[in-house]
Order: structure tokens, then sequence, then C-alpha cells
């Protein structure tokens, strides 16, 4: 348990470098996805019509991931949330898939449920370390839609 506290200590206090190796990691799951499919396309596994979804989910998956890589290591905000809510939305699907297990889900859906929560918390411990959109070529559409908030709440 100390262990894990020490390792909470010193992972909140990385302040922007944690998210930089978040997206390296996501960069490398990336290709390894690709290493993946390149195999699995070896040994015949899709063939046909079936082989145009399978290139347009990864092909999506690899999109979404690199964007999110890339914000991630720029230190941006909206690249920090992003990634938050989607590694809470799978550690929650997770313990939701592993409850009738407890056994199973204490010894290894716990430490995969800790991880995949771990960008939120990063997230909200080192926020002051990230950036809002600095791209002065993009700043002006956020700030017409900042500016036109209270007309759409009436």
């Amino acid at each position: 348990m100390l262990e894990l506290r020490l390792g909470f200590a010193v992972y909140g206090y990385m302040n922007g470098l944690i998210f930089k190796i978040f997206g390296v990691a996501i960069i490398v799951f990336d290709e390894l996805l690709v290493v993946m499919f390149c195999f699995l396309m070896a040994t015949n596994w899709v063939r046909g019509k079936d082989l145009l979804p399978v290139l347009i989910v990864l092909g999506g998956l690899l999109l979404f991931g690199s964007v999110i890589a890339i914000g991630l290591i720029y230190l941006q905000r909206w690249a920090a949330i992003t990634a938050s809510i989607v590694g809470l939305v799978w550690g929650l699907m997770l313990a939701s898939t592993l409850r009738s297990a407890p056994w199973d889900s204490l010894l290894i859906g716990a430490p995969i449920v800790i991880s995949l929560l771990a960008p939120l918390y990063a997230t909200l411990r080192n926020w002051p370390a990230l950036r809002s959109v600095d791209n002065l070529s993009i700043k002006p559409y956020f700030d017409v839609l900042r500016s036109s908030d209270p007309l759409h709440l009436k």
C-alpha cells in the first residue's frame, strides 16, 4: 500500500512530463495496433468485403490516438481532458464487466482500472502545467465560441 501511495505522490508531481509520457505511450500503442493488423492480414484473417470496415475502424482509431498523442506531447488541455474521459469510460466499462468474478477483478482488473484512471488523476493534479489553445490561427474560433455562449443559454 505504501508503494501505491508513493507512486501516486511521485506521479502527481511530474507536471508536464507525465503527459508527454502518455503521448508517447499512445503512439507506441498505435504502432502495435498496426503491427498486429499486419500479422492478422498475413494469416488471412480478414478477406474481401470484410476488409473495408476493419480498415475504417483501424484508421479511425489510429487517427484519434495520434491526434490525442500529439496534443498530450504539446501539453494541450483539450487532449488531457479527452484522454481522461476515454480512460474513465474504458475503466468503468472494464470494472462493470469484471464484477461477477471478484477474485479475478481484484488481482487483474483493479490494476488495469487504476491505470486507466491515471490520466484523470494527472489532469486534475497538473492542470496549471497544461496550456490552452495558443495557436494564433485557431484561437479566434475559440474566442467566437466563448463569446457566443451566453446567446445559446437564452
